[in-house]
């Protein structure tokens, strides 16, 4: 959180209203119902978050859906980097030039934002607010791997920041297997700062190399 050349939060702006009450609805978000007017849009995004989701196989039909579990914000740690985020981005709201081109000098949220936010309430609302960007990784995590069943969730004692241990090695190949490889985002261990497009093709460069 204190490094000087590595993000924790990221701003998005957009030239528009949202809606709050709809954050893991793209289209509902971004095009919410709001009286007449001009609207701009401060968003805020957690960059590297620590919470882990899963995804198991719930079934032996194979067309059946997995069981995902995204468990966002199940970290403390993203929620206080994100409650910092919303609150910087509200004073940001208030600073000029910015300010000059907003009602009351930014002081006025767009319908269903909270009025007031601090360090007392600004969690609450971003547990009720946050969203994907839906860039999800990791559930074939490229990392040593962990034989110990009871660990899938929460122990981490390769420090590999992958709870319960890896799908692949260092090769593409999954362990326990002769010559089966998974190459795209589900190897990547940790979630990426930037879009993962970049990432794929990274990681599709170096797997058409191994043999």
């Amino acid at each position: 959180l204190y490094s000087t050349t590595e993000a924790a939060g990221q701003i998005i702006t957009l030239p528009g209203g949202s809606d709050p009450s709809a954050p893991s609805n793209a289209s509902g978000f971004l095009s919410s119902p709001l009286p007449e007017g001009n609207y701009f849009t401060l968003l805020g995004v957690r960059e590297r978050p620590l919470s882990r989701g899963s995804v198991h196989i719930k079934s032996p039909d194979p067309e059946e859906k997995p069981l995902i579990d995204f468990k966002y914000l199940s970290h403390p740690l993203d929620v206080l980097v994100m409650s910092t985020v919303v609150l910087i981005l509200r004073q940001l709201a208030r600073t000029q030039p910015l300010s000059d081109r907003l009602l009351e000098g930014g002081g006025v949220p767009q319908p269903g934002f909270p009025p007031f936010l601090n360090r007392t309430n600004v969690g609450k609302f971003v547990r009720g607010s946050y969203g994907s960007e839906f860039h999800p990784l990791g559930t074939c995590a490229m990392a040593p791997f962990n034989n110990n069943k009871n660990s899938l969730a929460a122990n981490d004692s390769d420090n590999s920041g992958v709870g319960g241990g890896g799908v692949v090695d260092s090769k593409f190949k999954v362990h326990g297997t002769a010559n089966l490889r998974v190459v795209d985002a589900s190897v990547a261990p940790l979630m990426v700062r930037g879009n993962l497009q970049t990432l794929v093709y990274a990681l599709a460069e170096r797997g058409g190399g191994v043999y």
